[in-house]
């Protein structure tokens, strides 16, 4: 039995860090890995990752919720401002009550949307998700370098009798568990951000449509009749949807986000050509070659993450900062 076959083949549920579970999979003869796995070193880290996984992702659900009301309250203000300027045109006394009862649901979504976006600078979610995915990716790293042998104090173990040696084991866990799960990560999250900015354009191109049409209407209404103005409203409101959807589209950063991940998938593809290759050095005991392999996949996955840092910190400025109405 060769090590890649002990550790096993790639399984769908292999993206869950649970080095207890995946010593549990392996052949016998994988022995040295699984008492690596099963030690004390891990388990830290992995209660180390689990708990900033876990505020990341309720700090990124905070800071979204919390952007999006923001975004949806002060397009809601906008639209309303366009149907109480349309409806300043009707002089009955039914039309100037509706006409109120809209401006008081104008100032309470713009008073929401201050308040929003006040909530959204003042409790510091947006930086707590960055520092929280800062960590849990740190000590994704930090896990995969400990189990395969590449710090000071990494857990050091021999074959027993008809165990494997370490070395090929530690790789073939490398390869399955980190570049086989940050390759299939980055190739389905890329599509789905892919879809998402296809769909945003989509939706842009339509808003766009109507403003231009309910633009070139507006000036006909005395010619064509009252149904003319309604167009010439969605031509007032289409604007406000479209500001709305790019912000959202900030928010969300997909066409960047599918654009960078596509682009590392590809270098991690180059990686994973490379494996044969490193599964030879480390049958030839090459520690250097094969610790230099994965910390060199590990350093692509850490510059990514990096990037991704700085473009949120980019985009997070801009992103609630339209929408605002002038009414």
């Amino acid at each position: 039995m060769d090590a890649k076959t002990a550790i096993g083949e790639y399984e769908p549920e292999d993206w869950l860090l649970d080095p207890q579970q995946h010593a549990a999979r392996m052949a016998p003869e994988a022995g040295p890995l699984q008492r690596i796995l099963q030690g004390a070193a891990p388990k830290v880290i992995i209660e180390q990752y689990e708990k900033a996984d876990a505020e990341a992702g309720k700090y990124q659900n905070d800071y979204k919720r919390i952007a999006r009301l923001e975004i949806y309250l002060s397009s809601i203000a906008a639209i309303i401002g366009a149907i109480v300027l349309y409806l300043a045109s009707e002089a009955t006394s039914t039309s100037d009550i509706i006409r109120q009862g809209l401006l008081l649901v104008q100032v309470l979504c713009i008073a929401g949307s201050v308040a929003a976006k006040y909530q959204i600078h003042s409790n510091n979610s947006f930086i707590n998700w960055q520092q929280s995915r800062t960590a849990a990716e740190t000590a994704r790293i930090e896990l995969f370098e400990t189990v395969c042998g590449l710090r000071k104090d990494s857990p050091k173990e021999t074959a027993q009798g008809d165990e494997l040696p370490l070395l090929p084991l530690q790789l073939e866990y490398f390869l399955r568990y980190q570049l086989r799960v940050q390759l299939n990560y980055y190739n389905q999250r890329g599509e789905q951000h892919k879809k998402a900015a296809r769909q945003y354009v989509t939706i842009g191109s339509a808003i766009t449509f109507i403003a231009t049409v309910g633009a070139s209407l507006g000036g006909m209404a005395a010619d064509f009749g009252d149904w003319v103005s309604v167009a010439a409203l969605a031509g007032l409101v289409a604007p406000v949807l479209l500001a709305a959807q790019t912000s959202l589209s900030r928010l969300n950063q997909d066409e960047r986000n599918a654009a960078r991940y596509a682009i590392t998938h590809r270098h991690l593809q180059n990686y994973e050509k490379k494996a044969d290759t490193i599964r030879e050095f480390a049958n030839a005991d090459n520690v250097d070659g094969v610790h230099a392999y994965i910390r060199s996949v590990n350093e692509l996955i850490s510059v990514e993450h990096k990037e991704w840092m700085e473009q949120q910190m980019s985009g997070t400025a801009t992103t609630t900062s339209e929408n605002r109405d002038p009414a």
